[in-house]
């Protein structure tokens, strides 16, 4: 809250994620990736959005700029399906059970939500491996 940010963990909808998943992956040929995790991490945590409901990801899709009609196309077929089946197989590989996780240089692991403080640590170990390759 101090940081402005708006949490609601009792209005969120638990749910399956993969169509928004896919979604995600469509934003990103169409550089609105950012912008679409962005309004479903609102969508989701401040006002208690069901991810998992295709009406509401398609009205959050085209809110951010992504076209009405290829986003039912992505919703009602199976596009990006093996794109996010090949992030899970990652994630699997690298024994990531659990979100958040962040993986700086494809190498450098933080798991869970950590202080400032270990994102700086992990910056700087991965610029020093980068900067002596």
């Amino acid at each position: 809250a101090v940081d402005g940010l708006v949490f609601h963990f009792d209005r969120a909808k638990p749910g399956n994620t993969f169509d928004a998943h896919r979604l995600l992956q469509f934003a990103l040929e169409r550089g609105a990736q950012h912008d679409l995790l962005d309004a479903l991490m609102q969508g989701y945590f401040r006002d208690g959005m069901a991810v998992s409901e295709p009406t509401r990801l398609a009205e959050v899709a085209t809110g951010v700029g992504l076209d009405g009609d290829e986003v039912a196309r992505v919703l009602d077929g199976d596009a990006y399906t093996d794109a996010v089946r090949a992030d899970e197989e990652r994630a699997s590989q690298l024994g990531i059970t659990g979100v958040p996780f962040f993986l700086i240089e494809g190498r450098y692991a933080i798991p869970g939500a950590q202080p400032i403080e270990r994102f700086g640590m992990g910056l700087d170990r991965a610029w020093d491996k980068l900067v002596a390759a």
